[in-house]
């Protein structure tokens, strides 16, 4: 994947050089290599995980850190978005939070909704934090831009109450999480896209598996329905 990533930014590269005038190379290197075969990841927090989880997050030294997973974790937002979560773009009163297009992956607006979970974390933190950003930091931004050292620590706590040598959980993992949950319980997968801020169904799709009722139940349920009629017309009426 990585291999990947940069012959594609390599590719990028020489294709700018070589429509700059007059051109800067006269041929792209990159052109013809062929992309390593990639395997979607699919990693997530299960039912049995979570409390080894949740335990870990109460562990963590850095609690500023903690309440920024959390919000992760139950908002399904990427962690770039929680780490800029301004607190002119959560209404708490309505439990929404609105992501500009600025700041949106996607580059359009999104509104999500926050869970009482979240409110509860937002409303502790907003007495301390008079400022722009929920989660300032003494960084160029002005708030968090790297959680990496806490997320280590977080993952040793997690592999060792699971007992385990280690885990790749990675922060990215608990969006995924939220959303393998949404699908597990039912949540259709329109919704789960709008929980999540995806710009089309294509992007929730990888979840379909986690569905309870699998298609060719769903297609068995509708087809006995459509032949479940009466025997005779006098029935019917």
């Amino acid at each position: 994947v990585e291999a990947n990533h940069v012959q594609r930014l390599a590719r990028a590269i020489w294709n700018h050089a070589a429509k700059q005038e007059p051109p800067l190379v006269e041929s792209n290197p990159w052109a013809n290599f062929r992309p390593n075969p990639e395997s979607p990841r699919e990693s997530w927090v299960t039912h049995q995980q979570l409390p080894a989880l949740l335990q870990a997050f109460d562990g963590l030294a850095n609690q500023d850190h903690a309440d920024l997973f959390r919000v992760c974790l139950f908002t399904g937002a990427r962690s770039g978005n929680v780490m800029a979560m301004r607190w002119a773009d959560i209404d708490l009163s309505r439990g929404t939070w609105s992501i500009p297009g600025s700041r949106h992956k996607n580059a359009r607006p999104v509104m999500l909704g926050l869970s009482a979970q979240v409110v509860e974390v937002l409303e502790r933190r907003k007495p301390q934090n008079a400022g722009e950003w929920v989660f300032p930091a003494d960084t160029v931004s002005g708030h968090v831009t790297n959680a990496r050292r806490s997320w280590d620590e977080l993952r040793a706590a997690f592999a060792k109450a699971l007992d385990l040598p280690s885990t790749d959980l990675r922060i990215h993992d608990l969006r995924h999480t939220l959303a393998s949950w949404l699908v597990s319980a039912g949540t259709s997968l329109a919704m789960v896209g709008k929980a999540l801020g995806h710009a089309s169904l294509q992007s929730t799709a990888r979840y379909a598996h986690l569905a309870p009722a699998s298609v060719h139940e769903a297609v068995a349920g509708v087809t006995a329905a459509m032949t479940a009629r009466p025997n005779t017309i006098k029935e019917q009426e």
